[in-house]
């Protein structure tokens, strides 16, 4: 199952997949649904948010403590990827 990190600032909210790898940008003001992956558009916002979400995981560990992570039902796997969130 991927692992999947994400951060918010201001309108942009990046999401990283793990295992494949992927980023996906989005500015939630004017795509509030996440449908537009912006990331190649706006490359330097991506890379300024990519980079201050794995400063943030090596402040706090690699490994969220296990009580934070979930497991998730194949179904709502189904639906987040029907939704682009988990790539193939």
């Amino acid at each position: 199952m991927p692992i999947f990190s994400s951060i918010r600032r201001g309108k942009f909210k990046l999401i990283h997949q793990e295992d494949p790898d992927h980023t996906a940008l989005y500015d939630l003001e004017s795509d509030p649904k996440e449908l537009i992956d912006i990331s190649a558009k706006e490359r330097r916002v991506a890379e300024t948010l990519f980079a201050e979400m794995r400063r943030r995981q090596a402040e706090f560990g690699q490994d969220s403590l296990p009580e934070n992570r979930i497991e998730l039902e194949p179904e709502d796997a189904e639906r987040l990827r029907a939704l682009g969130y988990i790539i193939d």
